[in-house]
Parts: structure tokens; sequence; C-alpha cells
């Protein structure tokens, strides 16, 4: 076997070397390429190069830096010798730009990915190139399209190139694309975004992608935030896809669904649906996304959206709501009605009945809407405070069982829900033989100060320790008195406070008595806020800026930054922080000389004390309070509605307020 003489260089260098490099070749490919050997074959071919001056050898020299040593500055300024003098050997061309991307060298990164995709290519003549150069296109395709720092537009003119040079068959590509989406559906699937992603453009770099793996690349960029480049990606969707109908579909999916841009999805869907009449989800998508963007307005827009799914899917639980849902905004009550009820032949859900019970409620029918309400407690979703399991045998399921019987009755929901409903517990008590009333922990010493005539007790009781007939959620009494909106009780008032407290309250805090006192609540409390119902501070700065009026801030939770918003020099109090319980707001309450209140807990506290109140409402309230149009709010005669023309625009009512105060 020839052995390699170390101590060649004392012969004659060039005949030894070139006599016996192929078989110093052949040997070292057949062996563990160990660093001594390697060391020996790098003296070769320098030497080899120094004496002929081949530039073959400088290739050479140039490998063994590269795929041996690893000593990339080496090999990068063997391989520019080389190509000085050899300019179309794409293989090595290649080579340079990966060191070039690793150096993160990105602008001679694709000037030689460009060099080395042209030399690869415009040699070949059959459409179909060899193996050789076919891998390399597919390596070339791929590095332009996923190294550049998602620089989709070069990824994808890199790709041109590849298919304008030599379009790479299908058949050739389909195992290595069927694995690189199984592995990215995998990660897509697992919402491993970032490598989801990278496949996916792996495959559209090298070929193309099907509609579904096109989404998904750009759903992936959507959850990175690479909003930008996901753009890109549906600029190529749509350029690339035929139907141009059917991409307006995809785009406007996407742009709802993925980017939440609501305009350009309604334009989208609304393209579509010119082609396509008969979708029945699309236009019940339309007519939520009007909903979403615009609110109230364009009621009637979203009504037809909803009325065209509805005809082309009558028995769609989803559809038949949507349509009575908007003809109880629009105030057409007939209309409402009937599709409600259809809605309750449709295999109808807890919700469904629920939902029924408060449009009847809210149109003043309390016979049967309080019937459909007590599906709450069935519904997915149960109200707070959910009564705990109770025993099934002794629910209060009649009026009958109320006489002679102890009643436990159990809050639910919010404290102005029990403020609101104490009254009916009132009536109970009546007629039962005892009632005990489990309220919310912070209520307990006001409704105990008020004397309704009832056991009341904190909502940490023991329930298992309470002796009694039946049980009864509160809002469920109404159904049991048959209530109707005629015979409310205790519309004048029906809780009262300490006097030693409320007189304490004016003590401490009453700056002015000659002033008007007026006490302002402008958002619920903080675990039922509701953007629909609360109102930013500085809209009331018209009513802050009268003279002779001091406004005291009743939200318990401090709105210590609106406050400092506020502009210096109004006659602004913040009493509400120093609270330390509901008798303290109801002493607040019940010293001023008017309340002004948003839909919340203060509102229904300010009515139930009988305080002479204005009360704030939006377009479209909650089903509880009716016609709004009159004098008072049917609850509470001492509380006097402000309704919104429009939602959430509360310029015009804060005025007529204003005005008000004045007379």
């Amino acid at each position: 076997m020839f052995m390699i003489n170390q101590n060649y260089a004392d012969l004659n260098i060039l005949d030894c070397v070139k006599e016996n490099i192929e078989q110093v070749n052949s040997i070292l490919c057949g062996q563990n390429l160990n660093s001594q050997n390697l060391k020996i074959l790098l003296s070769a071919y320098e030497n080899l190069y120094n004496y002929t001056n081949e530039i073959k050898y400088k290739k050479n020299i140039a490998d063994i830096y590269y795929f041996y040593f690893n000593q990339k500055e080496k090999a990068l300024k063997a391989y520019l010798e080389y190509t000085s003098k050899v300019h179309n050997d794409s293989s090595v061309l290649h080579i340079i730009a990966s060191i070039y991307k690793s150096l993160k060298d990105n602008v001679n990164y694709k000037k030689f990915l460009d060099m080395a995709l042209t030399s690869s290519y415009e040699k070949v003549e059959s459409p179909i190139p060899n193996s050789e150069d076919l891998v390399l296109g597919i390596n070339i395709g791929v590095a332009a399209g996923l190294s550049m720092n998602d620089d989709v537009k070069y990824g994808v003119e890199t790709y041109k190139k590849i298919m304008q040079y030599s379009p790479i068959p299908n058949n050739i590509l389909t195992p290595y694309l069927n694995l690189e989406l199984k592995k990215a559906d995998e990660l897509f699937n697992n919402k491993e975004w970032q490598e989801a992603m990278i496949k996916y453009k792996n495959v559209f770099n090298t070929s193309t992608l099907e509609e579904n793996e096109f989404v998904k690349l750009i759903s992936c960029l959507a959850e990175l935030k690479q909003t930008d480049v996901a753009m890109e990606y549906l600029k190529l969707y749509e350029e690339r896809t035929p139907d141009k109908i059917r991409a307006d579909y995809v785009i406007a999916d996407l742009m709802y669904f993925k980017f939440n841009r609501i305009p350009e999805a309604i334009e989208r869907y609304e393209r579509y649906i010119q082609y396509n009449k008969d979708d029945a989800l699309v236009y019940n998508t339309l007519g939520h996304l009007y909903s979403e963007l615009y609110n109230d307005r364009y009621l009637d827009k979203q009504l037809n959206y909803f009325l065209k799914a509805h005809e082309l899917n009558p028995n769609s639980r989803t559809f038949t709501r949507n349509v009575a849902l908007i003809y109880n905004k629009l105030g057409d009550f007939d209309n409402a009605n009937k599709f409600y009820k259809a809605l309750l032949n449709i295999n109808p859900s807890y919700d469904d009945y629920f939902d029924y019970g408060c449009f009847l409620i809210q149109h003043g029918d309390f016979t049967e809407g309080y019937k459909y309400f007590t599906f709450r407690f069935k519904k997915e979703n149960k109200p707070a405070l959910y009564p705990p399991m109770l025993p099934p045998d002794k629910e209060l399921k009649n009026k009958e069982n109320i006489k002679d019987h102890t009643i436990l009755v159990q809050c639910e929901q919010g404290y102005g829900d029990t403020i609101m409903y104490a009254r009916f517990v009132k009536q109970i008590a009546k007629l039962a033989k005892k009632v005990i009333f489990i309220v919310q922990n912070e209520l307990v010493d006001l409704l105990r100060t008020s004397d309704l005539g009832v056991d009341i007790k904190s909502s940490d009781t023991n329930f298992s320790e309470l002796v009694y007939d039946y049980h009864v959620p509160i809002m469920n009494l109404p159904l049991f008195l048959e209530t109707t909106i005629e015979n409310i009780p205790d519309t004048e008032g029906y809780l009262s406070v300490d006097k030693k407290v409320t007189e304490h309250f004016a003590y401490e805090f009453v700056a002015n008595q000659k002033n008007m006192k007026v006490g302002l609540a402008f958002e619920g409390h903080n675990v039922s806020r509701d953007l629909n119902r609360d109102i930013e501070l500085e809209q009331f700065i018209p009513i802050m800026k009268m003279r002779g009026v001091d406004i005291y801030i009743l939200q318990h939770e401090d709105p210590k930054k609106q406050i400092q918003n506020l502009p210096k020099g109004l006659n602004v109090i913040n009493v509400g922080k120093d609270f330390s319980s509901f008798e303290d707001t109801a002493a607040a309450i019940k010293n001023m000389d008017l309340v002004i209140s948003t839909d919340n807990v203060i509102l229904n506290l300010a009515g139930a004390l009988g305080v002479k109140t204005y009360g704030l409402f939006n377009k479209f309230t909650e089903y509880r309070w009716f016609d709004l149009s009159g004098d008072d709010v049917k609850w509470y005669k001492s509380v006097k509605p402000y309704q919104t023309k429009d939602m959430n625009i509360w310029k015009d009512v804060i005025a007529k307020v204003k005005k008000d105060i004045k007379n």
C-alpha cells in the first residue's frame, strides 16, 4: 500500500505530488480523515498551486479549509481567488454565499446567491436539469426565501429565476415537499408558530403552497405579529390565485379573524357575495362586522344581512337569533317577538329561553318574562354569585308555599341587583312565617339598618346550618309575587341609613352647605365595568364648572388618575375613596341635593333611598329598564332618566343635565 511520506518535500515535489495526488485522495476518502492527514493533503495542494499556478488547486485548498477545518475566512479568501478565474462554478458561488450569510453580510450574500443561480441554470439546455443542479437550485431557492430576514420579495424573485432557467418538475420535489408540510402542520397544530412559519416558507420558496398551507403561513405571521410580512404574502397569494372571488373570501377571513382589520374584511366579503349570493355564513358575518365596526349605526344594513342569512337557512339558531336582536334594537317588537318565538322552535338552548325572558321583561311583560328568566341558572355561563347547590326538593315552586313557611332568599349577581330586588324580599316577608335573606358581605350592615323585616345573613354563612322550608334566588321573586310593570312595589324608596352615620358624613365632608351638593358616579364597580355604561370623568367638566355647585365623587374605587387630569380650580371633592362600607356610601347620598349616576350600584342605591337622581343611560340599555322616555325609571320614582341618541355619545345628555340643574 502506498504510504504518505511526510518527507516527500525533499523529493521533486511537482513530479511526486502530480503522480500520486489521485492515489492520496483515494486513500484519504477511504480512511478516517484525521487532522494530520488533512494537513498533509492541504500542503500538497498548496505546493501544487504554487508550482503550477493551476486555479483548480485553489478550490481544493478552499474545500479543505471550509469542509474539514471550518476556517471560513481562509476558505472565503481561497474561494474568491478561485472565482476570480473561474466565474461560473455555481457550487462554489453557493458556498461563498453561505459563508457571507454566516458572517451576516447580506449584501454579498444576495450577490453571490444570484451569481450561483445564474451560473447553475444558464448552461442547462434540457428543461430538466441534472440531479446535482436540481439540488443546488432547490437549496438556493430555499436559502433565498428563508435567510434574508423575511425578505419575501427577494425570495420570490429568486424562485422565479429558478423556474425561468429550468422549471423543477413537481414529481421530483414531492417527497421533499410532503415531508416539510407534514412537519409544518404538526408545528402549526401545536401552536409553535415560529417553527411552523419557517417550514411553510421553505415549501413556499421551493415550490408552491396550496391555499390551506398559504393561509396557515399567513396565520403564523399574524400570531408572530409580523403584520407587514404577512401583508406581503397576502399580496402574493392574491396574485397567484386565478379565482379572484375565492381569493376575496380567503383574504376577508384573514383580515377579520387574524388581523382585526374590519373595514378591509367588509370590502372583501361584500365583493365576494356579489358573485356568491347563496353563502349564508358570509351574510351573517357581514352583519356582525357592521355591528362591531359601527355599533348601533347602520342597523338597517345589519338587519338586511342577517335576514338574507336567515332566508338561506331558516333553521339556523344563530341566524334567527341575530334577526330577533336587530328587530329589537330597531324597536320593532312584533317582528322581534316573531323571530324569538321561531328561535324557541329550533332546538333552543337555555340561553335562548333566557334571552327571550329578558326581551319580554324589557317590554313590560313580567308574567311571561320572569318564567323564561329562570333559565339563567341552566345556562353554560351562569350569573355571578350563582346560589349554592341547595336541596332540589326545597326549591320554591309556587306562591302557595310561601305562607306560614320559612323562606331562604339567596342574592345573586351584583350589588345593584341585590339592592334593586331587595324590595321583593320585603314583600315576601309580609307573606311568609320568616325570611332569611343571604346577601353579599358588603351589604349586610346597610340592609340590616333598613329594617326589611327579614333575617339578614352574609353570603359566607354555612348554609347547612340554616333551618328553612324553601329556598329561592332573589330575582325569581317577581314571578311568585305576580309582579307587573304597573304594580312594582316600593318605588318611592325602601332603604334607609342610620341618622348618626348621615350626620357624621355631613360634618366630615360637606364643604359648603350653601352650594348645591351633587354626588357623581360615572363608572361601575371594578368587576362590572362596562364601556357601554361608563362615562369618562372629563365629560362632566361642563357641570363641574357651574357656579354654586360642588361635585362629590361617590366612586368607592379611587379615580385618582382621572381626577388629576381635570382642569384646576374645579369644585370636585373625592369622598368615595374614604368609604369603608355601603353605609358610608348611603350616608353620602342622603346628604346630596342631587345624584348623577350611570347605570351602576350607586344609581340603584340612590333610587332605593328615594334621593333625587339623574340616571344616565346609553341608547341600548339592559332589559330591566323598560321604556326610559318618561319622568322616572319605573323602579324608582326619584330617578329621572337621560338617554343618548347614539351609543356612547354623551355630550348632548351632559348638556341637558346641566340645563336641568340650572332650572
